[in-house]
């Protein structure tokens, strides 16, 4: 269902068809959700939606300052605020119905806006520290030649001055996201012993220097 492809439905007693789905899954949480890895096949299908109101008791709010730069908003009373909503359920319908209007027009595939792609590119970041690392410190230059081992010791000493916490990268996922984030292909170098790397170098103002 997430991938948007074609499944196969089976109705009982009656002739199997195929079909595309459009069916999205909606999940609500206080924290952005984490995967094991972090993959362009991941970030395609995910649409973060960020609600930046706040809303509490009075006597929070007035403990605040710049409520309204904050986005801190007074909470309503729950039964009034669901009395309020029921004298605009119409226009509230409407609503939904000119929004699957024009998600109908973009083929089912939710509008970007500058909001939704900079909470996009930040959960790309926080959640893969790898790119972060090669993109901050690393760019193609094909007058080089840099060993993956040492551009994974790097890494490591990076991740623990940055991240902390337990670090779980075998040197293969630095390896593949190298070929990812520079679109370069792995070189092999002889000298004495063949050692695998890469025609990419440290930047100049590179701060792990």
């Amino acid at each position: 269902i997430v991938s948007g492809e074609e499944i196969e439905m089976n109705p009982k007693y009656q002739k199997p068809f195929k079909f595309i789905p459009y069916t999205k899954i909606v999940i609500a949480s206080n924290n952005k959700p984490y995967f094991g890895e972090n993959s362009w096949a991941i970030n395609r299908r995910l649409q973060l939606i960020e609600f930046k109101n706040r809303f509490v008791s009075e006597t929070e709010y007035v403990k605040e300052t710049n409520q309204l730069e904050k986005r801190i908003f007074k909470a309503q009373d729950k039964n009034e605020l669901l009395e309020n909503l029921k004298k605009e359920k119409s226009a509230i319908f409407n609503l939904f119905l000119d929004a699957l209007k024009r998600l109908e027009k973009n083929k089912f595939k939710f509008i970007q806006t500058k909001n939704t792609e900079d909470i996009q590119q930040e959960f790309q970041e926080s959640s893969d520290t790898i790119k972060t690392f090669l993109l901050d410190n690393y760019e193609v230059d094909n007058a080089y030649f840099i060993p993956t081992k040492s551009v994974y010791e790097d890494y490591k000493n990076w991740h623990n001055d940055n991240v902390g916490g337990r670090f779980k990268y075998h040197i293969n996922n630095l390896s593949c996201k190298i070929k990812e984030v520079f679109r370069v292909g792995g070189e092999q170098l002889t000298v004495g012993a063949r050692t695998k790397g890469y025609k990419i170098k440290k930047k100049s103002n590179n701060p792990i220097e």
